[in-house]
């Protein structure tokens, strides 16, 4: 299982890139650029999510 929430880490980290090489920097809070404001956004929430889960997984192993 580990195995698989590294390889959901890796996307996440991929697809936050791809949105932040999409975004307009001239008019960041256009409404153009609210899709990838929002992909980033479910990005980092991803990211967390899978970084405290693998905390929670070594934490239950470690007793």
């Amino acid at each position: 299982m580990k195995k698989f929430r590294t390889v959901l880490l890796v996307i996440f980290i991929i697809l936050m890139a791809g949105n932040l090489a999409l975004i307009d920097y001239k008019d960041f809070f256009s409404k153009s650029n609210i899709s990838e404001l929002l992909g980033i956004f479910v990005s980092i929430c991803g990211i967390v999510s899978t970084g405290m889960s693998n905390r929670h997984e070594k934490k239950l192993t470690e007793k």
